[in-house]
């Protein structure tokens, strides 16, 4: 298409004086540009996007900033400047219609990723009927509303519904268009999802298992149609198979005789819930909404159901841990049922405003963080994951601020993480853990703050200056010192988190252990060392001596012991740690030797290279044992890099050079086994061009010529 459109842009562009001046109406190839950049932005390809806007048509400055906002999946930026757009009357040049469409279906779609329903449901009504109530039954006058705002309006109405709300206008709606051979066609073949919830909402579950059996056969047959090729297009279809899944998974639940009221079969179902969430990072907050809206939709229609007895209206009994590994037993002490959906609940939407986080969808996380902010001060552990979880938030939306913002944002937390200082912190060593790091974190973000703008503290309220003072241990009248000190503050509260996993790991068996938060320990301690050592090679060292003389000796100490967890990040980090043990060779040859041993060689097979690199450096005993390893167990993995690094080796004369060479001709006959190995090396260097071959040969020997002439 795109193809396409540039060769009839070439062939019909018309000159500039033929044009009528006033005219806005847009020429066939800008419109069909227009409902390309319709298609890329339905994909997500904003490169391309904004590829088309700035070069092929001309459009508003409002449409690249939106444009922009979006690509960086800041959607409410992007809502805000889409609904500026259509709202704004008094344009210098006026924008085309086709433009106003796309700032219309962009808008929409902003709502739908922010899972702001009930701004959704006005926007995609008012262009229909601007009456209110809306007369919904005009979207079959016009294709065009029905392509375009009809799947908005019965989203957002739905959704409203399933969080509680009264309006009837949807099931009315859909009784009516039910009663028309050619709309009811329309409505089963793309809103059989959508009515199998409407169903169970009227507790209609035979008509609820028919419409969600018809969605899977249609998301089946779309599916197979899509080539394989589109492997980006296969994989956006395949996010909507975990909501059918599960509507078809309650409505068998409820339908089997005596599930309701057996708490072991509820709790069965939340297991599996519990196990089985969206990607955290690839699948946008629209899917999240869909998932954790109709879990909890369903426990409210197990909670209807069940009998009155087991509906105690309490959230003051212990529940589950309510964290990723969140697991109820069947077989344990009688728990109110109600506590159980409860817990269920909240867990669940903690996980969504984790997602939300990482994707920086902060809008959503914010919503979402009040509407739970209630919940959470009934229960002690519920107060402490949601404080957790803003401080996280707050960490991570600092990101993108000055440095006067960022203090104001993480000074909040420090009054929420000393709220958190209770029995559960004691009892919880990952909440413990995680209190220090959270506490770390926010000392940090304030020193590098104040190292980068000197003079932020003076650019906010007094009171809070005098706050980050204190918090530093320091006088204001030397910034560097009260950089050193928050910094200090860090260090301090990140190696009590690291002491807090390595009790841990001494006091419980591998299958009982968080390793997950104990390699987060590890490696923020790490990174945070490792960038102060950085900087002190750049010589801007912002921490006090004493602290930084132990840092190269703890980067690689703990990077060492995530590696024994298999950490990835720790992988990754690696080839750091050589060159931590080149500069700093008196505090962490030794270390090095003596903890890489108990490491799986298999970790190491991805730097190879740098560990033959090392092999013939005063510093090589730090690798000599992973490099023996890989050549007794993965001998093929290492034979080809050894033999050619080892040909450009140059040891020194010296008693280590002396052994290091010893070494390498040790592993060097290991690997050679009898020249077979060798010969398969120059095997090797025969699959190259054989021009360029013939053309080193000729180099060598005409050498060989001139030196002997």
């Amino acid at each position: 298409l795109e193809q396409a459109l540039v060769h009839l842009s070439s062939e019909e562009e018309e000159p500039p004086a033929k044009r009528m001046r006033g005219k806005t109406d847009l020429s066939p190839d800008v419109i069909r540009w227009i409902e390309l950049a319709k298609l890329y932005r339905s994909v997500g390809d904003y490169d391309v996007l904004r590829g088309i806007f700035s070069g092929k048509i001309s459009t508003k400055e409002i449409t690249r900033k939106a444009i922009l906002a979006e690509a960086n999946s800041d959607y409410a930026e992007a809502a805000k400047q889409y609904d500026e757009a259509l709202s704004k009357q008094d344009w210098p040049d006026e924008p085309t219609e086709a433009e106003k469409d796309f700032w219309e279906l962009a808008s929409l779609e902003c709502y739908n990723r922010l899972t702001e329903w009930k701004s959704l449901e006005y926007c995609s009504s008012v262009n229909i009927d601007a009456k209110q109530p809306p007369d919904l039954n005009k979207i079959w006058s016009n294709p065009f509303y029905q392509e375009t705002y009809l799947p908005y309006i019965i989203r957002s109405k739905l959704k409203l519904l399933l969080h509680g709300g009264d309006d009837q206008s949807l099931l009315t709606f859909i009784d009516e268009a039910m009663k028309t051979e050619q709309k009811r066609a329309l409505i089963e073949m793309y809103y059989s999802q959508e009515l199998s919830l409407l169903y169970i909402l009227q507790d209609d579950f035979d008509r609820a298992r028919y419409y969600v059996s018809h969605a899977m056969q249609v998301f089946v047959q779309t599916y197979s149609s899509i080539d394989s090729l589109l492997h980006q297009s296969r994989l956006t279809k395949l996010q909507s198979i975990q909501t059918l899944t599960e509507i078809q998974g309650f409505v068998d639940f409820v339908s089997r005789s005596g599930t309701i009221t057996s708490q072991a079969s509820l709790k069965r179902l939340i297991n599996i819930w519990m196990s089985r969430y969206p990607d955290s990072k690839m699948d946008p907050m629209n899917i999240w909404d869909d998932i954790i809206t109709n879990r909890c939709f369903f426990l409210k229609k197990i909670q209807e159901r069940l009998p009155n007895t087991s509906l105690e209206d309490s959230m003051e009994v212990d529940g589950g841990r309510g964290d990723a590994n969140y697991n109820i037993e069947v077989d344990d002490e009688k728990e109110d049922i109600n506590s159980i959906i409860r817990n269920c609940e909240f867990t669940m939407k903690m996980k969504m405003i984790e997602s939300a986080r990482k994707q920086n969808s902060f809008s959503v996380a914010v919503k979402l963080l009040k509407d739970l902010h209630r919940d959470s001060k009934t229960r002690e552990d519920w107060l402490v994951k949601w404080n957790h979880s803003y401080c996280r938030f707050s960490h991570s939306r600092s990101r993108s601020q000055s440095s006067p913002e960022q203090i104001l944002t993480v000074l909040k937390t420090v009054s929420l993480l000393d709220e958190s200082k209770s029995d559960t912190l004691s009892k919880d060593l990952v909440a413990f853990r995680n209190q220090n790091l959270l506490l770390g974190t926010t000392f940090h973000i304030m020193a590098n703050a104040l190292s980068r703008d000197p003079r932020c503290l003076e650019q906010i309220e007094e009171e809070k200056a005098r706050k980050v003072l204190v918090l530093s241990g320091e006088r204001p009248d030397d910034i560097g010192k009260v950089v050193a000190g928050l910094n200090a503050r860090a260090f301090q509260c990140f190696s009590s988190a690291v002491r807090k996993a390595e009790e841990e790991i001494q006091s419980f068996s591998f299958d009982h252990i968080n390793t997950n938060s104990i390699i987060d320990a590890y490696m923020t301690l790490a990174n945070f060392c490792d960038t102060h050592l950085r900087k002190k090679e750049e010589g801007s060292a912002d921490i006090n001596a004493i602290d930084l003389q132990m840092f190269p000796a703890i980067v690689v100490e703990k990077v060492i012991k995530a590696l024994k967890l298999e950490s990835k990040e720790a992988r990754i980090k690696f080839p750091r740690l050589l060159q931590i043990v080149e500069k700093y060779p008196t505090e962490t040859l030794g270390l090095m030797a003596q903890e890489i041993s108990s490491v799986p060689c298999w970790q190491f097979i991805s730097w190879i290279s740098q560990l033959m690199a090392m092999l013939d450096k005063e510093e090589a005993l730090a690798v000599q044992y992973v490099v023996e390893e890989i050549a007794s167990c993965y001998p093929q993995a290492i034979v080809y890099p050894f033999m050619i690094s080892s040909e450009s080796f140059s040891f020194q004369d010296t008693i280590i050079g002396h052994k290091n060479k010893e070494f390498v001709e040790r592993i060097k006959n290991q690997l050679d086994r009898g020249g077979v190995g060798q010969e398969f090396i120059h095997a090797l260097e025969q699959l190259s061009n054989p021009a360029m071959l013939f053309k080193v040969q000729y180099q060598i020997l005409h050498t060989v010529r001139c030196s002997g002439s």
